[in-house]
């Protein structure tokens, strides 16, 4: 059995790959089928750091308009959070400051939060550059990754520094309970098209 347990949640506007970036990292799998996530869904994964085993729960949330309630309930017991955008799409990218700030107010103190710039394999589609990117989560104090779930490229990168980050202090283990798989059942409350971005 692992030492730890740690949650992470996975947030960003849909259709940003989260889901593949999950599958990638738990089951180093990758579908071109497109499917969209209902909720919230999750997988574990046991990885090592420093010797010490250690289970990465990984909790999947849907970014439609519709379940963005029961996402940010999620963030008061998330041991870190990915905010993923895809570097081929604009709008993506801008709505990283609405999912910061959604962040800021909902997670608890110490939660460990990256920004990932997701499909960077698509280069001849790109337009969100590496810079801005980076610059983008400077502003924030967060570290910055670019990953390809397709290909796998940076994935394990992503993961392993923030159980790193977490397994060395950074948060104590949560103690996290399956009850939380309580809410998938319940019908989310929309919050209405109107939510502020840049």
């Amino acid at each position: 059995m692992a030492e730890e347990v740690y949650k992470i949640l996975l947030v960003g506007e849909s259709g940003v790959g989260k889901s593949a970036i999950l599958l990638r990292f738990a089951d180093d799998m990758f579908s071109e089928g497109f499917v969209t996530t209902v909720g919230i869904d999750f997988k574990n994964k046991d990885v090592k750091v420093d010797g010490k085993l250690i289970t990465l729960q990984l909790w999947d949330s849907a970014g439609q308009e519709r379940f963005k309630t029961i996402v940010k309930s999620y963030f008061r017991s998330a041991d870190a959070v990915i905010l993923a955008y895809d570097v081929t799409d604009e709008k993506s990218f801008k709505r990283v400051e609405y999912w910061i700030s959604s962040i800021e107010r909902g997670s608890p103190e110490g939660c460990v939060k990256v920004i990932v710039g997701n499909k960077c394999d698509l280069k001849l589609r790109r337009v969100v550059t590496s810079d801005r990117g980076e610059a983008c989560a400077g502003s924030h104090s967060c570290p910055y990754f670019e990953t390809s779930a397709k290909t796998g490229v940076g994935v394990n990168k992503v993961f392993m520094y923030i159980a790193e980050k977490l397994s060395r202090g950074a948060r104590k283990p949560a103690e996290v309970s399956l009850t939380d798989q309580l809410q998938l059942d319940q019908t989310p409350s929309s919050e209405g098209t109107g939510c502020c971005g840049k």
